[in-house]
């Protein structure tokens, strides 16, 4: 069969054009290959995961880092699971994305929006456009007319690179100024002239503020329309950028801090497709040298769906599942009849590979429901507890 196009209730939920069109890989299966393929594992010293890997694509990496003592090695996944970790060991929870729906202030920190979660940007756009009170917050080192056109409700804050952690921190400024978390701010408090109109004159103040914002470029009235925009409960939601960012650690626990204090609501956005049913099922390695096997990612050997060595088959052909930014376990079914490359490659590597049956709805409810697969959890790892904030120099790109 031939797909040319995949339709939607575009009421519950949107779809891109390369979800919508872009079906037209079908690898075949290739007999001869199983004993390249095997030998390259047990060659490998580790294995590069994609971050589209599939939920029994990750077991069955998992099961070979078990029984080879294969390094899985993914640094941006990695990353992600070490910020996470920090943020829900403490008991802070998370918010879905049908809870924007809940708020009318949203806060964007680290994410290029229009790129990395399309879907969110349909949420807000429609909660903007529905709640005439409701405003959205953009913070973000590079200017997006596409974001600023949305409503006239949407505040664009332009920092300068890499100054994620100051956005939290002034957010926490604003919304539990005693936290102790904000000690790191101690050596960098200075005292500058603010100028207001007041009774029709205009007066300058002198007020407190601090060196480390004015480096990162929030100036003093730029936090003042935080602040003034802060007034109700916001939902945060985080982007890529902080996963990676030198302060990780802390602004997680900032993070996690507010939440618990339920001063605010969080949305992670995942860096890739199925990071969170990844990262549910692996612990990540550190990268070391040597042979490295790629599984739908770059490597000495490839295992994937495009330009490989060893051909997997395209998700229009697997009996499989992924795991959304909602922690949701959603179904994969095949067009045609499912390949069962999974048990396949581990007969020719000497082990059982077992898939476990599950049936997932993949459906919505008339009242708009979500009713598709099943609701699952995150799945922690161990972190280093010694949280230590470091100064930056900070980039303009403005």
């Amino acid at each position: 069969y031939n797909i040319y196009r995949v339709t939607n209730d575009f009421n519950f939920n949107p779809i891109c054009g390369a979800g919508r069109f872009v079906y037209d890989i079908s690898p075949r299966l290739d007999l001869n290959s199983f004993d390249l393929a095997v030998d390259a594992i047990k060659k490998a010293k580790s294995i590069f995961v994609g971050g589209n890997t599939t939920n029994n694509e990750a077991k069955f990496l998992a099961s070979l880092k078990n029984k080879f003592g294969v390094k899985l090695v993914n640094n941006i996944l990695k990353q992600y699971k070490d910020f996470i970790s920090i943020y829900y060991a403490s008991g802070a929870r998370s918010a879905t994305i049908n809870d924007i729906s809940n708020h009318k202030v949203i806060v964007s920190i680290g994410s290029s929006l229009k790129n990395e979660n399309p879907l969110l940007r349909y949420k807000i756009n429609n909660m903007l456009k529905l709640k005439k009170d409701s405003r959205f917050i953009y913070i973000h080192p590079l200017s997006d007319k596409l974001i600023s056109k949305l409503s006239k409700n949407v505040t664009t804050i332009n920092l300068a690179a890499n100054s994620d952690d100051v956005a939290l921190l002034a957010i926490l400024n604003i919304l539990d100024s005693n936290n102790s978390l904000l000690n790191v701010l101690e050596d960098s408090k200075i005292n500058i002239n603010h100028k207001i109109v007041q009774d029709g004159e205009e007066k300058t103040l002198d007020v407190e503020y601090y060196d480390l914002y004015i480096k990162a470029k929030l100036d003093y009235e730029t936090f003042l329309k935080l602040e003034s925009n802060l007034v109700q409960k916001p939902l945060i939601i985080i982007g890529s950028d902080l996963y990676a960012h030198p302060n990780a650690a802390y602004l997680a626990n900032i993070l996690s801090v507010l939440q618990r204090d339920d001063k605010i609501s969080v949305i992670f956005i995942p860096p890739t497709s199925n990071a969170n049913g990844i990262c549910n099922v692996i612990d990540f390695d550190d990268e070391i040298d040597g042979y490295r096997v790629g599984f739908r990612a770059k490597g000495d050997y490839v295992f994937d769906s495009v330009d490989y060595d060893f051909a997997l088959p395209y998700f229009s052909q697997l009996e499989d599942s992924i795991t959304n930014i909602d922690y949701r376990i959603l179904p994969l079914y095949p067009v045609n009849d499912k390949i069962d490359y999974l048990y396949q490659l581990s007969r020719y590597l000497g082990f059982d590979f077992e898939i476990d049956e599950i049936v997932l709805n993949n459906k919505y409810g008339n009242d708009g429901s979500d009713l598709r697969g099943i609701k699952t959890a995150p799945i922690i790892s161990n972190y280093a507890d010694d949280i230590k904030f470091v100064k930056l120099d900070y980039v303009d790109f403005n």
